[in-house]
């Protein structure tokens, strides 16, 4: 019965951080809308809901994660980057407060719907003219409930903490010289997680400050510009020492990310994808399965999404590409950051099942882009 404790708990901070959000911005020119938070946070746990009874059937490392942390002795021993980092954060859940494993997938749920929430945060104070589409909903808020990002972030796992992260950062972004904070934990999040999506968002940020229509003066688009690059710098060496793997978008030369291709294509997930062309990498992690090569009634689901996305992606190719000069530096920053972490996690997604994974935690970034695309659309129109 301690899942209705936490869902309570986790339900009454929801209401409390919505409500602070509503008021605090009441006077702002952009308005939230309380009935898609809702929704959102609904739906999120519905996926959390799904999810649960999909590890009832199927092997889950959610259910791995939870067993070494029951077993393990030493807390602090698990604080390192990778796997281990995800024991060392369901370790206290377990061992001190004793809570069953549905209450740590709650928990852990939560936190992937708080990257949904900061991420369309960010999204919704950069973003205006907005047409409303669908039942009250905008374009934004309307991708935003796509569930492939819902379902893959919805348990105890790597994919829940890294979205918060990613959320936390990008949000922090937005207002960068009042969010410090925001931009430290996201940062630390992606670093423990997955080193090299840190970089291809570093390298992203780097590419905004420099060429995108940022504010600041020419001095600090300098010192920014260093900093990613000292950050970058330090982070590739690191992803290089602990892993062996160099940070390639150019071909998957390296034999270590080989292996890593070959090791996570032996799990049973699908199309093996390790001995494709870039170009075929890149094409199947962000819009594969499609209809005739779904394993199961998820890749149903997933390739109708992925239908979507591809329209979506082939409407902004050929309408707002062009347009990118009119991007502000922020959207320029998510755009690189989409391109560089999708082609980075394309060589070593082994198979489609794991492309399934990986890509539900940037391909929101491209839902901002896309939204932003429109705003300019409907403002050019008006």
């Amino acid at each position: 019965m301690d899942i209705v404790i936490v869902f309570l708990i986790i339900y009454g901070l929801y209401q409390i951080q919505i409500d602070s959000i509503i008021t605090n911005n009441s006077r702002r020119s952009f308005r939230y809308n309380k009935k898609f938070f809702n929704y959102l946070f609904f739906m999120h746990m519905l996926f959390f809901i799904i999810y649960l009874a999909y590890t009832f059937s199927n092997r889950s490392d959610s259910g791995m994660y939870y067993v070494r942390a029951n077993v393990g002795k030493d807390w602090f021993g698990l604080f390192q980057t990778g796997t281990l980092f995800i024991d060392f954060l369901t370790y206290p859940f377990v061992k001190f407060l004793h809570l069953s494993y549905e209450s740590v997938m709650l928990l852990f749920s939560f936190f992937g719907f708080e990257g949904f929430l900061f991420l369309y945060l960010a999204a919704n104070e950069n973003i205006s003219n907005l047409p409303i589409k669908f039942g009250g909903f905008t374009v934004l808020e309307l991708l935003f409930l796509l569930p492939n990002s819902h379902f893959w972030s919805a348990s105890i796992g790597k994919g829940c903490v890294i979205f918060m992260g990613i959320g936390l950062f990008f949000y922090g972004l937005s207002r960068f010289n009042s969010r410090f904070i925001y931009l430290l934990i996201g940062s630390f999040l992606i670093y423990m997680i997955r080193m090299h999506v840190l970089i291809g968002i570093l390298i992203g940020v780097g590419f905004g400050m420099i060429f995108g229509n940022v504010k600041v003066s020419t001095i600090f688009k300098i010192l920014i510009s260093f900093i990613c690059i000292l950050a970058f710098y330090y982070i590739y060496n690191n992803v290089v020492i602990e892993t062996g793997m160099e940070f390639s978008i150019g071909g998957n030369n390296n034999e270590t990310a080989s292996h890593l291709a070959t090791e996570l294509g032996k799990s049973n997930s699908g199309v093996d994808i390790e001995n494709y062309n870039q170009f075929l990498k890149l094409f199947t992690f962000l819009f594969r399965p499609l209809f005739f090569d779904a394993p199961n009634i998820i890749g149903i689901f997933t390739s109708i999404e992925d239908v979507v996305c591809l329209i979506l992606f082939t409407n902004f190719l050929f309408n707002g590409i062009f347009k990118i000069k009119s991007l502000n530096g922020y959207f320029i920053i998510c755009f690189i950051s989409f391109l560089i972490v999708s082609l980075s996690l394309a060589q070593i997604s082994g198979n489609l099942g794991i492309a399934v994974r990986q890509k539900a935690q940037i391909m929101p970034l491209f839902f901002l882009v896309y939204s932003k695309f429109i705003s300019l659309k409907t403002k050019h129109k008006k």
